[in-house]
């Protein structure tokens, strides 16, 4: 998506103030698809779409400069890749994960969250400390981040909820790879 759907939203705004019940859901959902994304020359956010079906939309140009928004953004979709991560470990929809992670990363990540359902197993993955080491922008669009990260982990049993394994809080450096695509940062990779 490279704009916000205006004339969508308003539908959906019309539909809440009439009482509809499914609405609130589905606006949430739109908002929640265009959050995080920037276009610089509107400030931050999408620009809104063109009413008028046969006009494009503006594609927003990758971020050639690490100002400090830029680099604000980097790090959220850090945030917004190791949330959708411990979400999916632990109710297994890889769902959540589109969107918030892409290429080398989205692949990883389902595969992992296959094993856990092949075995019948769920994780909780919790992060107690996240130090950014250093960003860098090295080519336009194209960022790689250094972090610091402690993080523990309890695999459980879906079917009883038994402990079957549990990982003390452990220190990982990380390089993270973050991509512009479609108007906005989305983590790509990352190596521990």
């Amino acid at each position: 998506m490279n704009c916000r759907p205006q004339v969508a939203a308003a539908t959906y705004q019309q539909a809440i103030d009439l009482g509809s019940a499914s609405a609130p859901a589905k606006l949430d959902a739109l908002n929640q698809e265009v959050r995080g994304a920037v276009d610089m020359a509107n400030g931050g956010g999408f620009p809104a779409c063109s009413s008028d079906l046969n006009q494009p939309a503006a594609e927003a140009a990758a971020p050639g400069t690490l100002s400090d928004s830029v680099r604000s953004e980097i790090l959220d979709a850090i945030t917004r890749a190791n949330q959708a991560w411990k979400d999916t470990t632990f109710n297994l929809n890889t769902s959540e994960l589109d969107g918030q992670v892409a290429g080398d990363l989205l692949k990883a990540d389902q595969d992992e969250i296959q094993q856990l359902r092949n075995a019948g197993q769920r994780r909780t993955n919790t992060n107690t400390d996240f130090q950014v080491l250093d960003v860098t922008l090295d080519a336009p669009g194209h960022a790689i981040v250094h972090t610091r990260e402690t993080w523990s982990a309890v695999t459980t049993a879906m079917a009883t909820g038994r402990v079957v394994q549990q990982v003390a809080p452990t220190t990982y450096t990380e390089t993270y790879v973050v991509a512009f695509q479609n108007g906005g940062w989305i983590v790509t990779r990352n190596d521990v």
